[in-house]
């Protein structure tokens, strides 16, 4: 993942939407190198040092950190909290992860495209979209159907087993079938618009 990221960013002139932030290692990395960034994310540790890594490294004014989870529609879900470190999900999806998690909260969710309506993002600019929501990628997908079509961009995520990414690549496809998927290792993937 790394490295694709990497490449992606490279020249920095795009808007970067990390979906499940974490503490900010992507977002700091895609502001370092230019990029408007808007950082989401749903856990309240996570979420402070996400803050306290956009203040303390200057970026105040280019990541827009967003409270809250991203999903198929707005409102106010269930997120479930693991036990042993920090990864996180909405409720409907720790399914076949019985006893890693230990705990439930209330999260603000957020669609992508009512995110970046919001954002005033031009038509003409150039998205890079990393996904990292442990289970969730297709409800991040299916709230951001008008910015897949819109802008196409670079999609980075992750996808924990075989069926889990063929329904992020079946769902993306559903809304711009010139989509494709590429392996960049065992568990995350890289999509683009092929325009064929």
């Amino acid at each position: 993942m790394k490295q694709k990221l990497y490449e992606l960013l490279s020249d920095g002139d795009c808007v970067f939407i990390d979906v499940g932030a974490n503490f900010g290692y992507w977002a700091l990395r895609a502001a370092a190198r230019g990029a408007s960034v808007i950082a989401i994310e749903p856990d309240e540790r996570n979420l402070k040092l996400l803050n306290a890594n956009t203040e303390f490294n200057g970026f105040g004014r280019t990541i827009r950190v967003v409270a809250g989870c991203a999903g198929h529609k707005s409102g106010i879900r269930e997120f479930a909290q693991e036990r042993y470190g920090r990864k996180n999900t909405l409720v409907d999806y720790k399914g076949g992860q019985r006893g890693v998690y230990n705990s439930t909260i209330k999260v603000r969710c957020h669609t992508l495209d009512e995110l970046v309506r919001g954002a005033h993002i031009s038509d003409s600019s150039r998205l890079v979209l990393k996904i990292d929501v442990e289970g969730a990628e297709t409800e991040v997908i299916q709230g951001a159907k008008h910015l897949i079509s819109t802008f196409r961009p670079a999609i980075v995520f992750e996808a924990l087993t075989p069926r889990a990414h063929m329904a992020v690549k079946n769902a993306l496809q559903g809304i711009e079938p010139s989509y494709e998927t590429v392996e960049i290792d065992r568990t995350n993937y890289y999509a683009y618009y092929a325009n064929v």
